[in-house]
């Protein structure tokens, strides 16, 4: 919207856009200004004091309020009557994006900005969010690979559906919400002790990393404990090749570690989804068998420091940049157990 650059104190606006806001205010539409509105300016746009005179009629308005600081939007919008369609269990750098089309409500999850230079530094997030109800199904939608998976831990509640949402800085996840009818109830969890719950052959499955009994509630309120037995700690993989001795039946996390620049994965020969450049973790249970296992990471690499000494007229302002697997890798096992 037009507005919201800052001159010093003071703010611009056009008389135009004033007379457009005054025309939402005046059919009750909530309005928040943030900033020095009080003593808006028209630099060479046109007669500072009508500006003047349809502010004050604005601010005037019981629908309007007028913040200094970003951060009291939300009380604003709140005394408005203002509630926000998606909620957050705690304050967080958690944005969020949402599209409704005839068949769900899409919701795009984003953990602020990532990089070295963002102030205040992004943090990992992990907390509850309360989307509307939508009837359907909760999805999760991975932009990187392309899957599709029904959500397996959330509860419903009387204002809409909970669930946790866990973003390392600057990742990002999809939720998609279906209309009522759209695709078959599934049984799902609303709270664990696991490390996860998933759905596995049409069935929650209850994953962990140590071993132990971990409580899981289903909706409906029935408790059911998983009993996990020994759970192989993780190895460290510090050769490009690699033998797993007796993996048996259990399942593993391979953890990358630093990795420049973009790498895809094979285990036995069989290529694994793409890797989130961000968290650079897969699971590469499916893929794994029991005795000797194969696995191969290649990795892009940059052409900077090649092109610092071929072209050095050009790019030799470039700093040198190290690249290919840095690691840490390690293989994290993982035990399941049915719920249910």
């Amino acid at each position: 919207m037009e507005g919201d650059r800052f001159a010093a104190n003071e703010c611009t606006m056009t008389v135009a856009v004033a007379r457009r806001l005054l025309e939402y205010a005046a059919e009750g539409l909530p309005i928040v200004l943030l900033g020095a509105w009080h003593q808006a300016s028209l630099p060479g746009l046109g007669d500072p004091a009508e500006l003047r005179a349809l502010l004050a009629d604005l601010l005037a308005r019981p629908s309007v309020r007028v913040v200094a600081a970003q951060a009291d939007v939300p009380q604003a919008l709140a005394e408005l009557g203002v509630r926000p369609d998606v909620r957050y269990a705690t304050s967080s750098t958690l944005l969020h994006a949402r599209r409704t089309t005839g068949e769900a409500d899409y919701y795009y999850f984003c953990n602020g900005k990532h990089g070295e230079n963002v102030k205040p530094p992004v943090a990992p997030i992990d907390h509850d969010v309360t989307l509307p109800r939508g009837g359907g199904v909760p999805y999760r939608m991975d932009s990187w690979s392309g899957r599709v998976e029904p959500i397996a831990l959330y509860a419903e509640e009387a204002d809409g559906i909970r669930l946790r949402v866990a973003l390392q800085p600057g990742q990002a996840t999809i939720v998609a919400v279906g209309r009522p009818g759209t695709g078959g109830r599934l049984p799902h969890a609303v709270a664990t002790e696991a490390d996860l719950v998933r759905y596995a052959g049409g069935r929650l499955v209850a994953r962990v990393s140590r071993a132990g009994a971990y409580a899981t509630t289903l909706a409906g309120g029935r408790v059911v404990t998983s009993v996990i037995g020994p759970v192989p700690e993780p190895v460290e993989l510090s050769s490009w090749r690699l033998r797993v001795e007796d993996v048996r039946a259990d399942g593993a996390y391979l953890e990358l570690g630093e990795v420049t620049d973009t790498c895809r994965v094979r285990i036995n020969g069989r290529r694994l989804d793409p890797v989130d450049q961000i968290v650079r973790v897969v699971d590469a249970g499916p893929y794994l068998r029991s005795g000797r296992n194969t696995v191969e990471v290649e990795v892009a690499t940059p052409l900077g420091n090649r092109l610092r000494v071929a072209d050095p007229a050009v790019y030799s302002g470039l700093a040198r940049q190290p690249y290919g697997l840095l690691g840490p890798v390690r293989l994290v096992p993982y035990g399941e157990a049915a719920l249910g």
